[in-house]
């Protein structure tokens, strides 16, 4: 599965509850990655087929997710975002 389901636009089931809170963490560490290099060095592992995407609900994993991005977000995205 895909993240289309999170488009208002496209057709077929809705996102259910635990779509939705993986599709956020997702994001969150995501966005944490850009200023740490614990959350980057998980994301690209999984990306690169090097773990399972299992390893970014590891405790230090989530926990760095939950610490957040380390960097202010750009001004660019912040209005972006907000749009």
């Amino acid at each position: 599965m895909g993240t289309d389901i999170h488009y208002v636009t496209t057709k077929g089931r809705t996102p259910t509850v635990a779509d939705r809170l993986l599709h956020r963490y997702v994001s969150r560490l995501s966005r944490t990655a850009t200023g740490s290099f614990h959350a980057a060095t998980a994301l690209t592992d999984v990306l690169a087929l090097r773990a399972a995407p299992t390893s970014l609900v590891r405790p230090g994993v989530v926990l760095t997710a939950l610490v957040g991005p380390l960097r202010p977000e750009p001004d660019g995205l912040r209005s972006h975002r907000a749009s």
